[in-house]
Order: C-alpha cells, then structure tokens, then sequence
C-alpha cells in the first residue's frame, strides 16, 4: 500500500496534468505570492484552497466539496500578529450546479472584545454582535481546516513558547469553539479544529507545509499542489459531478439495516465511510483499539426481543456497538450507553463482548457495510469492508 505522502503526490501530479497549467515554482512564496493546497481522504479531493498573503491583507478562493461543491471566496485584513480585523466573503454554488444551495455572503468585523456580523443567505439577512473568546481567529463558514487560516493561527506561536490560547469563530453565525496551539517539536504544531486535532508542519518562514489528520477521525491530509491549479475550472467540473449524481456527496453517509430475525425486529443504525484507496484492516481500521464500527454518532442497535449474540444473552433495549479487530480475531462489543458520538467510548458501560468470526468476502466492499439476515429461527449480524466479512450468530433466548 502506497503511503500517504506518495498518495497525495500522485493526485496532485495528476489534478495539474488534467488541467494543463504552466508549472510553479518549487521554492517558499513571497510576501502577496498566490499558493495552492489540495485537501485529500484517501485518493479523493475534498478541498482546494488559492490564496496570497502579506502583513496586511488575506485573501483567496476556497473550492470545498461535499457534501455539495461549494466556492469560498474571501478576503481579510490582518494586524500583523496572526489576528483578523476584518473578514468577508461569499459562498457559491458552480452553475453546472445551479440551486443546488442559496448564494451567501458575510462579513466580520472584529471590534475590541466583540465582533459585529452581518449574514445574508437569499432574501434573509442577519444582523449581530457577538462576544469573542481568548485568541478569536474568523474563519470562512463550514470548512475544512483552510491552510490560509491555519498559517493565521500558528503564527501565534511565538518562538519557544509551548502552547497559545485560540478560538475559531464562524465568521457568518459567530458560533465559537474553543480550540488551542501546542508546539510539538521545531516545526510541528498541534492543533484543535472542531474537535479533532490536527499535525501542522511549517517550514522555518512559517510556511505550511503539510497539515495531517492522522491523528484524528477526519483522516484528511492537505499539502501544496504539484503546480498551478484552474481552481474555478475544477469547481466546475466536481459541480457537474453532483449534478450527475457522481459526486462526492456526504463522506460517510448513514444506512440502516433491519430485518426480523430470532423473534425479534433488529435495526441497526451506522454511517458508512469509505475506502478510498486507504488501507483498512490494521490501517483505517486498527488493530489492538477499540473501533467505532462505522463513523460519525455511534452505531445503534435495537432489539424488540430478548435474543442471543454468540452465547451472550442480550435483553430487548437499546445499545450501541463497537468492535475490536487483531491480526487474529474479534469482539463485537455491545454497549449500554447511546445517543453519543462515536469517538465517546465509555468501557465501564459495556454489556458484553462476543467473539466474531472472519470469512473472505465475495467481492470488495469499497463502503463499510452492516448487514443483518435471517428467519425465525436465527440468523446472523455482519460487518463487510474491503476483502473481509465478520459476523456473529443471533438466535431465540
């Protein structure tokens, strides 16, 4: 399996060969220079961002792709020390895609311990202020983590200081999440977006070189593009994708399984992530951890019956399911906390853990697939992703 790095050079190669542009120049941007990254999960493109920066001014256009092709295009003014006085932008969708979603634009402006914003999506327009937390850094509304925006933020660093206090702050609803820098190393700095940390390489002038979610669920990877990127040309293109049904859509979406199986109704609720040239079984997947079984909110499961996991007498109720893969085996985990996230694994509150078996799967499920199949007089529960199926029998109590 081919490593990330190599993954992302390769895409990169080939997004700037499709659109035939004149080569960049490999050494670090000047001041006001326009660079370009490309956001990756697994071999997919989730996001394109070109911006040019200096002391005084921000400004750039961000291409974001699911779950429908959005174009960021934004400009701010800055103080010099990584803040934002003011920001405003617009969102679009591409015409090839046309309705898809409302034009919307906004505008930030950062007035001492508050901030004045003005929203306008369609004919409604939003007029507040609101209060800022320690270190409030704007960002354009529902994005990935922007690369233009992340250089912001580690510029707070100071030289030798260990951590630095940092708020995002949705520029269109004012919405704040607490967030924060921790140096890790001379050129790697940790830092929180949404809930999910983020690796943050800089070469020595504070320029990003690599922003890494290996750490977190959102499994993403951005660098810069091989070359010069027709960004508006390639929005145009993902756009006509949605529209012919082709696109990326929402990254891992929910599914549900049920059937009636051993007396009892049984559903299953999970979302789906997927392949995406990614190595799963001890990779995405890890083996020795416990796993979400899917992504997104904890997978569900509900029983109108008393039934039997394996040997495992499991009352009718609501639980939730983890597993835990080794190189040998694994455990379906039947948990009696629900309704949370599935990063919000609580130990103490699992019910049982059952056995699973392995067997090949028929053919590559490119998406994780919960299946639930039987009769009245049982059945079994599977899990398929890849080239493996693992599964554990359901029977009456």
């Amino acid at each position: 399996m081919r490593s990330t790095h190599a993954v992302f050079s390769i895409l990169a190669a080939f997004l700037v060969t499709a659109c035939d542009p004149a080569s960049e120049s490999e050494s670090p941007a000047e001041d006001g220079a326009a660079r370009t990254y490309v956001e990756l999960l697994g071999t997919d493109t989730m996001a394109i961002e070109r911006f040019s920066a200096d002391a005084e001014r921000l400004e750039g256009t961000l291409v974001v792709r699911a779950p429908v092709t959005e174009v960021h295009t934004y400009e701010a003014d800055l103080d010099g020390q990584g803040g934002v006085t003011r920001l405003a932008g617009t969102v679009s969708v591409p015409e090839a895609n046309a309705g898809a979603r409302p034009d919307r634009s906004y505008e930030y402006v950062a007035r001492g311990d508050s901030a004045d914003i003005l929203a306008i999506s369609g004919s409604d327009t939003t007029r507040a202020t609101v209060e800022l937390p320690a270190g409030a850094l704007p960002i354009p509304p529902r994005v990935p983590a922007p690369p233009s925006f992340m250089e912001l933020a580690t510029a707070r660093l100071a030289a030798g200081a260990a951590d630095a206090p940092l708020s995002f702050v949705d520029a269109a609803s004012g919405r704040s999440i607490p967030s924060g820098l921790v140096a890790r190393g001379a050129d790697t700095v940790a830092i929180i977006y949404f809930g999910s940390p983020l690796l943050i390489t800089r070469s020595a002038d504070g320029t990003i070189q690599q922003i890494s979610g290996r750490e977190s669920t959102m499994r993403t990877e951005t660098g810069p593009a091989a070359g010069s990127l027709d960004v508006e040309s390639l929005a145009g293109d993902y756009a006509a994708r949605d529209a012919a049904g082709t696109g990326i859509g929402v990254p891992s979406p929910a599914d549900t399984a049920r059937a009636s199986v051993a007396g009892s109704d049984l559903e299953v609720a999970y979302s789906q992530p997927a392949m995406r040239g990614r190595a799963i079984w001890g990779g995405l997947v890890p083996f020795g951890e416990t796993w979400r079984t899917g992504a997104n909110a904890a997978t569900a499961f509900r029983t109108t019956a008393d039934i039997r996991v394996g040997d495992t007498a499991v009352p009718a109720g609501e639980y939730t399911l983890w597993t835990l893969f080794t190189e040998d085996g694994a455990e379906l985990i039947i948990n009696s906390q629900t309704g949370q996230w599935g990063t919000a694994y609580d130990e103490a509150q699992d019910f049982a853990r059952v056995p699973m078996e392995m067997v090949a799967a028929p053919e590559a499920y490119e998406r994780f697939t919960i299946g639930v199949e039987g009769d009245a007089a049982g059945g079994r529960l599977t899990l398929s992703w890849d080239d493996r199926t693992y599964f554990v029998p359901i029977a009456p109590a």
